[in-house]
């Protein structure tokens, strides 16, 4: 069914790509710019379903191969081809391990489902636009074509039930579509604030936490079917109150926010409202809101803002990546080549398409021709991380390869027992993780996070030499000191670590273990009891007091302490680095200034233990005086950022047993 056309919902939705846009461009001129795409959400609502809820009333079906044959005309051309095109320019510029990533991010953008993917890899959406890929903003795309699928299950279900189920003589089933659209509603609502308390990427990235935002949308569509029309004076405060609480979240929120939440209920509505103040508009209600909306500045960026949104997030990614400079006048280049991209796409590519005479009287020629596309993309770009994966290795210098895929997979034995060992983020119980000569009746603990975690290989080795028990407690991201501990990608407090480590804590009281290792990860991030954030020297006194009142209590309880340092840090990626320059390892370093900056334990620099507390420091296997390094000329040292491999760490055994036990009276 054809809508009248709404200029004012083009100038809305310019609105959005303008708070997005500059969002993006992290200048901190519109730190909230990213509930733009709020706005798109209700807005595709909206018009989806005031098109469906207009058919079913008209006519009392839907025809969803039309439909459906009208959403890929709409929005499959332009996605396929930014997707192309991104993929070609990181295939001549970017390395292969980059174009590994961008390339699996192409398979699952074609598909529609990267917004569960970014939720599975748990990447936050406010990461630095490299970490985050050039095609990572096809989430907001997938959740919308979700959507879709799920308006069309909703609306397929209630037909049949109206016309197999129901005995009533009005056979439209508009009423309880709604209905169950309300429900649905109020449920993702709910969902959305269970979310953002277990985890912030859940509610983010979530379709469940989303449709409400669609969902508002279409009972605003139900609202202008049932003929409501306000009168003048509520249209202006509607429009006033709703353009004002965009504008507040624009410039009010930023991306410190734990969002969406209750947080996003505010540009929502604020969408809602200004939809609502053009409903059923007879009389041509104009204000002067109405007539910046519809402004042609506004209608025409209105017009423009799905192909910005697809190509402005690879250009200014690939643009950051090749130039080191971020100034205004960079930040106008790319604004000006996302506008010249999108102009052409619409002109060439979206509007021919999507009015293209030949295709809208061929309903089933646009479905194959879409699911031909779709297939020949996401295949293409499998194809293309089955081809890139055979060049990702690593040279050593003693003439061996290292494929990457196998360091990325060398992983402490403790994330891959059954049951799991090394525990989860959410988790708070563990199993019994006993290694070792598991009769024997001494018994060592390895206690702390991941960071922890990779000192189990050699320390199980020297469990075995030494005939005692290794009791292993680790749990990612969490620290074996006595802070509160700020979960960054969850964006709140971590409550699990502090369970977690008060249980340890009393294990360690019960079972009186010999020896306690303890080993953390020197960025963690502490808030007080307020959750504001402690930094800078506060932050490692804190961490010095914290550290010393775990080891008080561990030497309380009769055992001995080995502090171990923590490992390097660099601010690139490792493997990528070896990758590109096939294993010339120096290439790949980081000055140690940097790589061991604030490096734990803190305590050891404002207390001098007694002979109970032994300080492991293994910095000088990983660096010389100057550099630390990620590969050497028989190992690959590191597989991420800030952990190291299992076999480089495995070939430390007997290094750390000698520094461990070199002065301990047995």
């Amino acid at each position: 069914m054809k809508l009248n056309y709404r200029k004012d919902i083009d100038g809305l939705r310019a609105i959005a790509i303008i708070g997005v846009l500059i969002f993006h461009t992290d200048l901190s001129l519109l730190r909230g710019g990213f509930v733009g795409v709020d706005v798109f959400f209700v807005i595709s609502g909206y018009l989806i379903g005031s098109i469906l809820l207009r058919e079913l009333e008209s006519t009392g079906r839907v025809d969803f191969a039309s439909f459906w044959a009208r959403r890929t005309r709409r929005l499959l051309p332009m996605a396929l081809v930014v997707i192309g095109i991104t993929l070609l320019v990181a295939y001549f510029t970017m390395s292969q391990l980059y174009l590994n990533s961008v390339a699996k991010d192409a398979v699952w953008g074609a598909l529609y489902v990267i917004n569960w993917t970014k939720l599975a890899s748990s990447i936050q959406y406010f990461d630095d636009l490299g970490a985050s890929g050039p095609l990572m903003h096809y989430w907001s795309l997938a959740i919308e074509e979700q959507f879709y699928l799920l308006m069309t299950i909703v609306f397929l279900s209630a037909i049949y039930w109206k016309s197999f189920f129901s005995k009533e003589v009005d056979s439209c089933p508009v009423s309880l579509i709604v209905k169950s659209v309300l429900i649905l509603t109020v449920l993702s609502f709910v969902a959305n604030l269970v979310s953002i308390s277990i985890a912030q990427p859940i509610s983010f990235f979530g379709t469940h936490s989303r449709f409400w935002q669609l969902g508002v949308g279409v009972l605003i569509a139900y609202s202008e079917l049932k003929k409501v029309s306000p009168n003048n004076s509520v249209r202006f405060v509607s429009q006033a109150v709703g353009l004002g609480s965009i504008l507040f979240a624009y410039f009010w929120f930023s991306s410190d926010l734990s969002y969406p939440g209750l947080f996003a209920v505010l540009p929502t509505l604020g969408a809602a409202m200004v939809i609502f103040s053009g409903v059923n508009n007879d009389h041509r209600f104009k204000s002067i809101i109405s007539k910046l909306l519809s402004a042609r500045p506004m209608v025409f960026l209105g017009l423009l803002s799905y192909s910005m949104y697809l190509w402005h997030w690879p250009i200014f990614v690939f643009y950051q990546l090749h130039f080191s400079s971020w100034s205004l006048a960079d930040v106008a280049y790319v604004m000006i080549l996302t506008l010249i991209l999108s102009f052409v796409g619409y002109k060439v590519i979206e509007n021919p398409v999507r009015f293209s005479n030949y295709l809208a009287t061929r309903v089933w020629v646009n479905i194959f021709s879409a699911f031909l596309l779709t297939l020949i993309v996401s295949g293409g770009s499998y194809y293309l991380i089955q081809i890139v994966d055979k060049d990702n290795f690593i040279a050593l210098k003693n003439g061996s390869f290292v494929e990457v895929k196998s360091v990325k997979r060398d992983l402490p034995s403790l994330y891959r027992s059954d049951p799991r060992c090394h525990i989860s983020q959410g988790a708070i119980d563990y199993p019994d993780c006993t290694f070792g000569a598991k009769t024997s009746h001494e018994k060592v603990m390895l206690f702390g996070d991941s960071h922890a975690a990779q000192w189990f290989p050699p320390l199980e080795e020297v469990a075995l030499s030494r005939e005692f028990k290794l009791v292993s407690r680790t749990k990612s991201a969490c620290v074996s000191i006595d802070v509160r501990q700020w979960h960054v990608k969850w964006k709140r407090p971590y409550k699990e670590c502090v369970e977690w480590r008060d249980k340890v804590l009393q294990e360690i009281d019960d079972i009186k273990p010999s020896l306690v290792v303890l080993a953390n990860s020197s960025r963690v991030a502490l808030i007080d009891n307020q959750n504001k954030p402690i930094v800078d020297r506060q932050r490692l006194t804190e961490l010095a007091a914290a550290e010393q009142r775990v080891v008080d209590r561990i030497l309380q309880s009769g055992a001995e302490v080995v502090l171990i340092h923590d490992t390097p840090w660099h601010e690139f990626d490792p493997l990528e680095c070896l990758v590109e320059v096939k294993g010339d390892s120096p290439k790949c370093t980081s000055p140690v200034s940097s790589a061991i900056r604030d490096s734990s334990p803190w305590s050891t620099s404002v207390q001098k233990y007694g002979a109970k507390v032994r300080i492991v420091n293994l910095t000088d296997q990983f660096c010389d005086a100057e550099r630390c390094y990620t590969a050497n000329d028989k190992f690959v040292i590191s597989r991420d950022k800030d952990h190291v491999t299992q076999k480089f760490s495995r070939h430390l055994a007997s290094i750390l047993e000698d520094r461990m036990f070199s002065d301990r009276t047995d």
